[in-house]
């Protein structure tokens, strides 16, 4: 059974304040793919937004909104049918993700991997993921953790 400190929750974008694009997923998985490296937390991303620490509390009636888009991603390379036993994580983005940040999600993994599901559940291959004019969708998460350590 798992605890809430076993996951972890990651800004991938900023879209307006306090409301942030998040990837929610184990701690593992987050460190295994190095999305750990690559986002800042939600709670210091959320800083940037609110500097004194003063947040508002969450105002939905129920929690079913942050539940977000279940997704996966496979280390397997030759075949995309099934769900591989381990070698498929699974993850959550938040509904309000778009294409560029899953972009940004795919180029941040620093493992080799097979394919990963796009917003319509579609696997995508690894090779479609990271194609070079592609780059320029992504965001900038470098400049996202930067900004959130200053």
């Amino acid at each position: 059974m798992y605890r809430v400190q076993d996951f972890s929750h990651l800004a991938l974008r900023r879209i307006s304040r306090g409301n942030w694009v998040q990837l929610m997923c184990l701690k593992t998985t987050a460190d295994y793919y190095g999305w750990t490296d690559a986002f800042p937390p939600l709670i210091e991303a959320k800083l940037v937004d609110y500097p004194d620490g003063m947040m508002p509390l969450p105002t939905k009636l129920n929690g079913r909104n942050y539940r977000g888009l279940r997704l996966y991603i496979c280390r397997e390379k030759h075949h995309r049918g099934g769900y591989p036993r381990e070698l498929t994580n699974c993850f959550r983005v938040s509904r309000n993700v778009a294409s560029r940040d899953l972009y940004a999600l795919a180029q941040a993994v620093k493992v080799d991997f097979g394919w990963m599901n796009d917003q319509s559940h579609r696997r995508v291959r690894r090779a479609e993921w990271l194609r070079p004019d592609l780059e320029a969708l992504g965001c900038a998460s470098n400049t996202l953790r930067a900004h959130c350590s200053a």
